[in-house]
């Protein structure tokens, strides 16, 4: 008695971590990595002003000389999100640009920049 319940245990283990590197292979697959020149890098940058229900794009951070965005797709063949993390060298962005990145000012999220006060109107 004593080993069949031994037995159903490794066996309920067995299937939880088989179903576990099987969810985590399907989600993993769905992400990539690329490597854009820094004019591509820039206008796909510039994506993260549009307002989409099936794309965005995110400006992820800095680190060792490069910088990150990070794209999602729900329209694709496969039927689940596709998202991809686009890279560039930082150094070879417009200095106005990369000299701001380099100082941890973000450049590409709307948020970030200064808004200018909408001057108050006198209706009377």
């Amino acid at each position: 008695m004593l080993n069949l319940n031994r037995f159903k245990k490794w066996r309920l283990c067995a299937l939880a971590s088989i179903s576990g590197s099987i969810l985590f292979l399907t989600c993993c697959a769905s992400t990539k990595i690329k490597h854009l020149d820094a004019a591509q890098f820039v206008e796909r940058a510039e994506g993260i002003e549009q307002m989409n229900s099936a794309m965005w794009t995110r400006y992820v951070g800095t680190t060792q000389g490069r910088v990150y965005l990070e794209h999602q797709d729900m329209l694709t063949v496969s039927g689940g999100p596709q998202t991809t993390v686009y890279w560039t060298e930082l150094d070879s962005l417009p200095k106005e640009i990369g000299e701001k990145l380099k100082n941890g000012i973000d450049v590409w999220t709307p948020s970030a920049r200064k808004v200018e006060p909408i001057p108050f109107l006198d209706v009377e």
